[in-house]
């Protein structure tokens, strides 16, 4: 290893031990000074810690010094303003992640931030994957029935319109063509974005009628996209909506108008009303069908949303954001074959839209096929190569798949775009751990960290790499970090039972692997490790009860067998260790250390033809084998 990466890996180490020890260092440093220079140094860290956006170090410093004395004004009132800034900080990234969730709904080009919640959902054990066909099909018939129904009394609306204009006398009509020319000039010049002139032209026509519903409707519309960010255009928007809903309920233009304004408030209920009831006045409309939708979604009324987007696409069936919707409505819905065919449905429509090849490489993931997801992967890489989450997930199913070295690749592509994303870096760090690079996992691991100390996962890779790379204390360090962020983490406990085994600390090894054997008694992993610590220690006769356990998880283990058959011979159970020596050598003929055993075992029980019949196939088998020579001599 050359002088650089020495030094590297101990810089990293050093800012491991810091994070993990978190200000103890510090605090013994303070404490050698007198009370009032310990009170402000603490003070001053702080508050750089705090500066730095660190609230929970900086708050258990506080909180350490409060503990001393309750009465230290400072220390009360910095304590106060962390916390006031610290909920501030969570209230803006709720609503960033709210924003986020938004826009992939309602954009195609803007992928959810995290896909993992849709995931959890996924899986067709919903009641919508359980009804027979037959079932569904007559649910998407009476949908269908129903928008036929609405369609048609819009239509008898429109002929009565008709027969209405028909009625009236030469002046009447001549004014009626005069106000619809006005409001059809002044929806032109709303086309053009030329507003101002387009509500002159509205409030011509509504000179000339002062009932005319549409005029008012459509400077109402007019005034939202102007600027649907100004308040009093908003005003002005539900002002006009609801004057020209005075003047005929039946018109659906002011309601749509209304659902725009409740939703850009996140009136979610509001909203809702408004487009169902502009849906219903002008059911040929698939875009009103398409934002009822987007607004059931929000208030988790994803039935609801199934059913408009399905109902937009029923209208126009090359609706490409619809059926994106579509998609994530049944992944909430639970139902993956749904959601893919909603997904694929995309990719026909638009064979660039990368976000519908990842959503497809997602759920095929989920579904275990991922060789299919792989492919679907790349195909997203291939489209939009500047989106870090689609390398990220390509590397997951190329680790899965065993491909860590393309996995490797496609990690240094996503943390090439995305730097600062943790479950990248730990996923690095874990597929440089499967190709032998640990003390390049343990640069990613500790990265992880940095980027999020609070993770129990992610200071045990970091453990991991520690191990790996032969940094056993600094691997303790970080074990025992991660189970105090969660004590229920079991593999972090018999990784330090294991280490303290190898040390020969038993007592400590068994404190940890016993804590590990409450939280799973049937766990291979823990019953093995804790028959190896008993082994060591010399209580045979719990080593036996716990192999045996580990062994009924995993029946065609060796090593397990071996250290069985060598607790049974240390307790003189002569009989059960030669059976379990037995059945290891057919499960495993070249294990060779087997023979050798079970040949002396045999002898030292004066069964001395049997002993020569293991022996000679021990050498037969395996003529260099390292005990040749004590062997031949015992033959």
């Amino acid at each position: 290893m050359d002088r650089t990466k020495i030094i590297i890996i101990a810089t990293i180490l050093l800012v491991i031990i810091l994070l993990v020890l978190g200000g103890l260092f510090l605090q013994g440093k303070l404490s050698s000074g007198d009370g009032d220079s310990r009170s402000e140094n603490t003070l001053r860290l702080a508050r750089e810690y705090f500066a730095s956006e660190e609230f929970d170090m900086a708050l258990n410093l506080i909180n350490s010094l409060l503990i001393e004395n309750a009465d230290n004004t400072d220390a009360r009132n910095l304590r106060d303003e962390i916390i006031k800034k610290k909920k501030e900080l969570e209230a803006s990234d709720k609503l960033l992640e709210e924003q986020r969730n938004e826009d992939s709904l309602r954009a195609q080009d803007d992928l959810a931030q995290s896909l993992s919640d849709l995931g959890s959902t996924i899986g067709d054990s919903s009641s919508q994957s359980t009804v027979s066909q037959a079932a569904e099909e007559a649910r998407k018939a009476e949908e269908l029935k129903k928008l036929e129904e609405q369609r048609l009394e819009a239509e008898k609306r429109r002929q009565e319109e008709e027969d209405r204009l028909a009625a009236l006398s030469q002046a009447e009509r001549e004014k009626a063509d005069k106000v619809k020319e006005l409001i059809q000039s002044g929806k032109e010049k709303m086309e053009i974005e030329q507003h101002a002139r387009a509500r002159g032209y509205f409030e011509e026509a509504i000179s000339l009628d002062p009932n005319s519903a549409e005029a008012y409707a459509e400077t109402g519309e007019s005034y939202f996209q102007e600027d649907e960010n100004s308040q009093p255009n908003i005003n002005k928007a539900v002002e006009y909506a609801n004057r020209a809903i005075e003047k005929d309920k039946n018109l659906w233009v002011p309601y749509e108008t209304l659902g725009k304004v409740y939703s850009k408030q996140n009136q979610w209920d509001s909203a809702i009303d408004a487009y169902k009831t502009a849906a219903r006045l002008n059911p040929e409309k698939a875009e009103l069908l398409f934002e009822l939708g987007k607004a059931q979604y929000r208030t988790k009324d994803y039935d609801g949303a199934r059913q408009s987007f399905e109902a937009c696409i029923h209208i126009e069936p090359r609706h490409e954001k619809a059926y994106m919707n579509l998609g994530f409505t049944q992944r909430r819905l639970g139902s993956s074959t749904s959601a893919f065919k909603a997904f694929e449905n995309v990719s026909v429509i638009n064979p660039q839209n990368a976000i519908a090849f990842y959503q497809m490489g997602e759920l095929k993931k989920i579904s275990g096929d991922k060789n299919s997801a792989l492919n679907y992967y790349n195909e997203a890489v291939r489209l939009d190569p500047l989106k870090a989450i689609y390398h990220g997930s390509l590397a997951v199913v190329l680790s899965d798949l065993g491909k860590y070295q393309d996995a490797e690749k496609s990690y240094e592509k996503a943390l090439e775009l995305d730097s600062s994303n943790a479950v990248t870096n730990n996923n690095m760090a874990l597929t440089k751990l499967h190709l032998d690079k640990a003390s390049d996992a343990l640069i990613y691991a500790a990265a992880a960290v940095q980027l999020k100390p609070e993770s129990a996962e992610y200071l045990y890779t970091l453990g991991n790499a520690s191990e790996a790379t032969g940094n056993i204390d600094s691997a303790i360090q970080a074990y025992s970090a991660a189970i105090s962020r969660k004590s229920t983490y079991i593999l972090p406990l018999i990784n330090l039972g294991k280490i303290y085994d190898e040390k020969g600390s038993y007592d400590i090894a068994l404190e940890y692997l016993l804590k590990a054997y409450q939280l799973d008694s049937g766990s291979l992993e823990v019953n093995n490790n804790l028959g190896n610590v008993y082994l060591h220690s010399g209580l045979y006769t719990d080593s036996i009860s716990h192999y045996k356990k580990a062994i009924i998880k995993k029946p065609n283990a060796t090593l397990m067998r071996y250290n069985l058959a060598l607790a049974y011979i240390e307790i003189n159970e002569n009989d059960s260790a030669i059976l379990t020596l037995n059945q290891l050598i057919k499960i495993d003929p070249s294990f060779w250390d087997a023979y050798y055993t079970l040949g002396k075992l045999m002898y030292s029980s004066n069964d001395i033809e049997n002993a020569k019949i293991i022996f000679k196939a021990l050498l037969d088998k395996n003529p260099d084998y390292e005990k040749r020579s004590e062997i031949e001599n015992l033959l």
